[in-house]
């Protein structure tokens, strides 16, 4: 997984090197921050194979908090058709990239 440097704007490999190669900035609490957002995708994913949908619409929020991807905003929207909370789904739809009509 790439991260950006906040300073410079280079592309690192995470997991490689704990700072940027072009300016030096650390990226060692980037690549936390994002290894804690796959860590909460990863437990969403989980509690939505085991039908627990509150629980995973809150780890993909916590995991979307922390880094807004499509994965974190798909796994929300399981949850909330799950739920039935269209007023939700809406939201996390338009996140998603999809159409927000409901």
């Amino acid at each position: 997984m790439k991260i950006q440097c906040p300073a410079c704007g280079k592309q690192t490999e995470t997991g490689i090197v704990d700072a940027c190669a072009r300016c030096g900035c650390n990226l060692s609490v980037l690549a936390g921050i994002r290894a804690a957002a796959a860590s909460q995708l990863s437990q969403a994913q989980t509690e939505l194979r085991q039908g627990a949908w509150a629980e995973a619409l809150a780890h993909a929020e916590r995991s979307w908090q922390l880094v807004h991807t499509s994965h974190s905003a798909h796994a929300a929207c399981l949850a909330t058709v799950a739920m039935g909370d269209t007023i939700r789904l809406a939201r996390w739809r338009r996140r998603a990239g999809g159409p927000a009509k409901a």
